[in-house]
């Protein structure tokens, strides 16, 4: 279990997505800060948010309303950050600005997903949230093997072409 306040975290270089689990009480300042210092100096290209807990939130109107109002506040307190560290308008916010768009956010209960994996439940399982983060997982992995395929499309003919110059 990681503490925000016990380690300074970074991504390695050229990290496709960075899987934040948190909690409503780790969901802090440094939280922001870590997501904006990866958006502009790492390979970071999405950042995912999982708030698990969501069975503290009653009824699905609160729960997308919380998923909304914490993306809102990501994108606002990163680019707070980023305004106040580098300036208004400056690289660094129009590049944070294209990222933030990729952001998500999903609210997970895990202890739901786990009672609804044991009892089979799909109902439970549904509203526990775990399947939109099996399904989000899989766009993001299904958009980066699309990418991968045409980086060796893209490879191979300029291969080709390079060997009609010979």
């Amino acid at each position: 279990v990681c503490r925000w306040c016990e380690y300074d975290l970074r991504c390695p270089d050229k990290t496709d997505i960075a899987l934040l689990v948190l909690t409503p009480d780790t969901f802090t300042e440094r939280v922001f800060r870590f997501a904006a210092d990866q958006l502009l100096w790492s390979g970071v290209r999405r950042i995912l948010f999982v708030l698990n807990r969501a069975d503290c939130l009653r009824g699905e109107d609160l729960r997308r309303r919380m998923a909304e109002t914490l993306r809102a506040e990501v994108k606002e307190k990163v680019l707070g950050y980023i305004k106040k560290s580098y300036g208004i308008d400056s690289w660094e916010e129009r590049t944070a600005v294209k990222k933030l768009d990729g952001i998500r956010v999903i609210l997970l209960s895990a202890y739901d997903a786990l009672d609804a994996r044991e009892e089979g439940d799909r109902k439970l399982e549904e509203k526990s949230g775990i399947l939109l983060l099996e399904r989000e997982l899989m766009r993001i992995f299904n958009e980066e093997q699309e990418r991968i395929r045409r980086r060796i499309a893209q490879a191979e003919v300029q291969i080709s072409v390079n060997r009609g110059r010979q």
